[in-house]
């Protein structure tokens, strides 16, 4: 099992609403996105690895790509690896 999510580092954290009783926030971002998105935000390595708790981890880690044109902010994610045992 292969996953990402996005972290609190991420940009869309600071278009981010409250989080809802499911853990999703309202991201309604303007301008050139123009989109309105339900997200789970993930804090740490931990908390993914806690939320993925079904699986055994094999791998954590995480990736933030540059973007030098228009840089709106980090896209920061934190990557998930397991398996089903």
């Amino acid at each position: 099992f292969f996953a990402t999510m996005m972290s609190e580092k991420n940009y869309y954290f600071k278009h981010a609403g409250n989080e809802d009783s499911q853990g999703l926030r309202e991201v309604v971002l303007k301008g050139r996105l123009n989109e309105t998105s339900y997200i789970h935000f993930v804090k740490d390595a931990q908390d993914l690895k806690a939320l993925f708790a079904p699986f055994k981890c094999l791998y954590l880690g995480e990736y933030d790509p540059i973007n030098f044109y228009e840089f709106e902010g980090s896209a920061h994610h934190f990557i998930f690896v397991g398996v089903k045992e």
